[in-house]
């Protein structure tokens, strides 16, 4: 009987622990491969086969030193070491395959795949951006991907963009997000609420969504959740009476789901940018709450009024006027859409386990 390839599956993330996403794909993968994990410490997720997990390191620069003038240079350093160390292991193990999470920094990423690659280590990179939401980050986020030896995308439009962009001749697989099981359900609404959550970045839109709101007639209070920047939280302090209120801090993966389980709408009012990025909505279907959302190619298999409410990209008057439709329906009407989502996700999980199998083969065809 074969034995399986040794593959690592490396997730450095930039936000203290590997969570629910790494656990997920992990399990799709252990039928087909000896996976070993590479994460930060306190990884307490529990396989459905036996797998490796290697954690390398309380990340200080995530917790500790969060506000500090020094995380920067330390953190740099501090990923030095968890990326050496991952390296050695990998030797020591004798592990000859990798699926590396690029999402932290992308230069030591570029550095890592020379690295792996003069050592014969064959490369598969995760694409959770097509495109950088810094553009002096871009040359080494396309160094990644270029340099790779094959490439995994979590949606169509990310795959396209991306491979027309760079030319890309490398082996690529389209695996859709693998992040699915059974969280809450969204019964546990205390109040009215709309839900954003994530970093504050330029490409997301927050600034449209406060501006939308805040001369909004609604019961509806706004809720803001993740990195939240200083120009965000004056924009809200300038507000009188806003009915927003702002989270900004960390959040456990208890934490995260409970605050989606206890909102009334999820709120993406991403801009045209965003539109190659990974696809985080799956939380929030799988939650079974509701989403609002622009009308970007991200989004392009969900239709208006059946699995969600759209908006025009970038369009004040037409988030509010989503904000307004929604703020006026009915409870059936809201878990009609939050089902309508959740059966959508469902389809597009059903082909996970083939996506992995075509995926293991090709990976076989480079040996």
């Amino acid at each position: 009987m074969a034995t399986n390839k040794k593959l690592g599956f490396i997730y450095l993330g930039s936000q203290g622990n590997a969570g629910s996403y790494t656990k997920q794909f992990v399990d799709k993968l252990s039928p087909h491969f000896d996976v070993t994990v590479f994460v930060h410490s306190q990884y307490d997720f529990d396989h459905e086969k036996e797998v490796k997990v290697h954690e390398l390191g309380y990340p200080f620069t995530d917790s500790i030193l969060k506000d500090s003038f020094l995380r920067k240079p330390i953190r740099y350093f501090e990923l030095i070491f968890f990326y050496l160390t991952t390296f050695l292991i990998l030797k020591k193990s004798g592990i000859r395959y990798i699926i590396n999470n690029p999402v932290t920094n992308l230069r030591l990423d570029k550095y890592f795949i020379q690295l792996c690659s003069l050592t014969k280590i064959h490369i598969t990179s995760v694409v959770h951006d097509a495109t950088s939401h810094y553009d002096r980050r871009e040359q080494y986020r396309d160094y990644v991907f270029i340099n790779s030896d094959h490439l995994i995308f979590h949606n169509e439009h990310s795959q396209i963009t991306l491979v027309e962009r760079l030319n890309i001749k490398t082996m690529y697989s389209l695996i859709n997000f693998p992040w699915f099981h059974h969280y809450p359900s969204n019964n546990l609404e205390k109040e009215k609420s709309f839900l954003f959550i994530g970093h504050d970045r330029p490409s997301k839109g927050l600034d449209l969504l406060i501006d939308a709101y805040k001369d909004l007639q609604t019961e509806y209070n706004l809720i803001i959740s993740g990195q939240i920047t200083d120009e965000t939280k004056s924009r809200v302090k300038k507000i009188e009476n806003s009915g927003i209120k702002l989270i900004d801090k960390y959040l456990s993966d208890e934490e995260f789901m409970k605050l989606i389980s206890e909102a009334s709408f999820v709120v993406l009012p991403y801009r045209h940018s965003y539109s190659n990025s990974s696809i985080h909505y799956n939380t929030y279907l799988n939650s079974k709450t509701p989403i609002i959302c622009s009308d970007i190619p991200l989004f392009d298999q969900f239709k208006d009024e059946v699995h969600c409410i759209k908006f025009p990209k970038e369009s004040l008057s037409g988030l509010k006027k989503a904000l307004n439709k929604v703020s006026s329906l009915s409870s059936d009407k809201r878990n009609k859409l939050a089902e309508n989502g959740f059966n959508l996700l469902l389809e597009s999980q059903k082909r996970i386990d083939d996506q992995i199998l075509n995926f293991k083969n090709n990976i076989d065809h480079h040996n």
